[in-house]
């Protein structure tokens, strides 16, 4: 990356885009599994706390966590949703006050390769492979100079251009799956 006079300019390998360009083909041709994503939680339980009540069975966003990191730029918290048996699940950010996030970049997404909350490593590399490395390609195809950092926890630098291919990327991985958002202290067997 050259910078001169707060101008930047990203150089990148010549024909970057076939590997993006094939994932995005094959994501586009099946995003049925997007319609089995839990609902997200509308705002966070006072105190910035998890929403879903400890009682509901079974738990479906067992865990809340605070995070700063590039991928999500303004969001202070992250819940991920218990896998599917496909394997998929859905992220949620909230900011410091405990909104949810509903777009942009800090914004939660559909995994295609859910994470999940604990050490899972063979989940852990799936979800770098389908979520994260197409992720990150998008970025640099719209011309930021990002690069992960080790073991993909974060970027070396923010994402400054939201531009077709991450739109193209968030597609994809949506926001939210078909039932969108239910109140804090609801538990989802239970939402409407």
């Amino acid at each position: 990356m050259i910078a001169a006079a707060g101008v930047y300019v990203a150089v990148l390998p010549p024909q970057p885009s076939l590997g993006f360009d094939a994932w995005l083909r094959a994501e586009q041709a099946d995003l049925a599994w997007t319609q089995n994503l839990p609902p997200v939680y509308s705002k966070l339980a006072p105190g910035n706390r998890n929403p879903e009540p400890e009682s509901c069975q079974p738990r479906q966003w067992p865990t809340l966590r605070r995070i700063a990191n590039q991928y999500h730029p303004g969001a202070a918290y992250e819940m991920r949703s218990t896998p599917r048996p496909d394997g998929s699940g859905m992220q949620a950010t909230y900011d410091a006050q405990g909104n949810l996030i509903r777009e942009g970049l800090a914004a939660g997404s559909a995994d295609r390769a859910a994470p999940g909350s604990g050490v899972n490593l063979s989940r852990i590399w799936n979800h770098m492979q389908r979520d994260v490395i197409p992720f990150i390609r998008a970025a640099q195809l719209d011309g930021n100079a990002v690069r992960p950092t080790l073991f993909y926890s974060t970027l070396n630098a923010p994402i400054v251009h939201f531009g077709p291919h991450l739109r193209a990327y968030s597609k994809v991985r949506p926001t939210f799956g078909p039932v969108r958002e239910i109140p804090p202290g609801t538990c989802i067997a239970s939402a409407p």
